[in-house]
């Protein structure tokens, strides 16, 4: 096994979270891949009591020349020969949002795709802790930076690792506005939206700001059952705060994502 193996499904539920493999020596012309398929649940989208349950693919490669690939969303280059020190840009396609009739009905609003650009920093307090930074430059001109501590635990018993996550996300109002705002000219009535629960009912609009979006804890455990078959299961907890927790769209500021699925080694 890698120093450091992450399985990340954090598309799924919307989010622009940049995630990023660890740098590892690896000789000259090798790779390292893992390819398989996840069962992943999450909401509909952030702060919504909707969810559902999605087939995943799981994706992570690295290349001796420092590409690699973290997810089935999330590209990079390693550019650091110091052990203790990640640095990377990042590209990462951030899957659009098609809000229900019901959540159109609150405010919500279709979003499509777009292709994120960005960077990694991470250093390395010990070999099993590290922090991770990052900064995307999001969808409709958004800005979405995070802080995470992330330690692991190792073989915990043969063949089984644990790795703990925790942080924060921030992003700038252009992010908050297109996924938690609404527009003036839209209804916001409340009544008779199943799983819908406004905030703030005493406007028919809702303008969201900067600052931090959320609050995150995850855990992920890797079973490694032979040389070549990882089985890889996560949750991560995420508490909505600010600006994001108070829109009129979000029926429950804390909701879980869950994923579990089987890997191969190449």
């Amino acid at each position: 096994m890698k120093k450091l193996l992450l399985i990340a499904l954090t598309a799924l539920s919307g989010q622009s979270y940049a995630q990023s493999l660890a740098a590892n020596v690896m000789p000259d012309g090798s790779r390292d891949i893992f390819v398989g398929l996840a069962v992943a649940a999450a909401p509909n989208y952030e702060g919504r009591q909707e969810r559902k349950a999605t087939l995943m693919p799981i994706v992570q490669m690295q290349w001796s020349n420092g590409i690699f690939i973290a997810d089935p969303y999330t590209a990079g280059m390693h550019l650091s020969s110091n052990p203790e020190i990640e640095f990377s840009p990042l590209l990462q396609y951030q899957p659009g949002r098609t809000a229900s009739d019901a959540e159109k009905a609150a405010g919500g609003s279709d979003i499509s795709a777009a292709l994120n650009a960005g960077g990694f920093f991470n250093y390395y307090l010990n070999d099993k802790l590290r922090l991770n930074a990052s900064l995307l430059h999001a969808n409709g001109g958004g800005l979405v930076a995070k802080l995470d501590l992330q330690k692991m635990f190792g073989q915990i018993v043969p063949h089984h690792t644990l790795t703990t996550s925790g942080g924060i996300v921030w992003a700038n109002r252009e992010y908050t506005e297109k996924y938690f705002g609404i527009l003036p000219t839209l209804l916001l009535s409340g009544s008779g939206i199943e799983g819908f629960s406004p905030t703030n009912k005493t406007s028919t609009d809702y303008s969201a700001s900067a600052g931090i979006k959320d609050v995150h804890l995850g855990v992920n455990w890797n079973w490694e059952i032979s040389a070549s078959v990882l089985l890889t299961s996560g949750v991560s907890a995420v508490h909505l705060t600010n600006s994001a927790a108070s829109s009129p769209l979000v029926s429950q500021r804390n909701y879980l994502t869950i994923h579990s699925g089987l890997a191969y080694r190449f």
